[in-house]
């Protein structure tokens, strides 16, 4: 079994990415998807985002307020750091056990937007980084997570550059034209891959 690591600046295509591998049948470990889970009242990470962060954290129905979460996190580099401390081995605990059930897979993707941030890219054999022109980029999380332009360029630079990371990569997969395109991208990096 090979593992692929995905990731990527926020806003340039991973989610696409995701899906495309999945619809291809290929398994995707998404640790976004993990996290949010997690993130559920009375599960491990909301146990200890409340206790850490403080009720005020909380929505009427006891979840997570993730906006107000994330406006703290994308503007406090302190408290970034303390919820990815507190996150991130109940995340990669979960990781292990996914990609444990998928032992008879060929290739295993695992999606991790912060891959290099959270040293994750010593479980993988290669990572790929999906990246876009900074202008798409921009447009893309301002119309996506309804931003304003300062908002948008805020998380961007809360993040490690993707020039960096595009100079990590094993492979780097542009995003920057049309979903058939970024598609034919992936199919090529697959069959170089395999």
């Amino acid at each position: 079994m090979k593992i692929i690591g995905l990731t990527g600046s926020i806003a340039t295509g991973k989610t696409t990415a995701s899906t495309y591998l999945k619809n291809q049948g290929y398994a995707v470990i998404e640790t976004d998807r993990i996290y949010h889970d997690l993130l559920k009242p009375k599960k491990a990470a909301w146990q200890a985002i409340v206790e850490h962060f403080g009720p005020e954290f909380l929505t009427e129905d006891a979840e997570i307020d993730r906006k107000k979460l994330g406006q703290l996190v994308f503007s406090d580099q302190a408290a970034r750091m303390k919820l990815n401390q507190i996150s991130h081995p109940i995340i990669l605990e979960e990781v292990k056990r996914q990609i444990e059930s998928h032992r008879a897979e060929k290739l295993v993707f695992l999606d991790v937007p912060l891959l290099f941030e959270s040293k994750w890219e010593n479980n993988c054999d290669l990572v790929w980084v999906i990246a876009a022109p900074n202008d798409l980029q921009l447009a893309w999380l301002m119309k996506r997570n309804n931003l304003t332009l300062e908002e948008a360029k805020s998380r961007i630079n809360a993040q490690m550059s993707q020039a960096e990371k595009i100079q990590k990569a094993d492979a780097v997969i542009w995003n920057k034209s049309s979903i058939e395109e970024f598609e034919k991208a992936i199919e090529m990096q697959l069959r170089r891959s395999v």
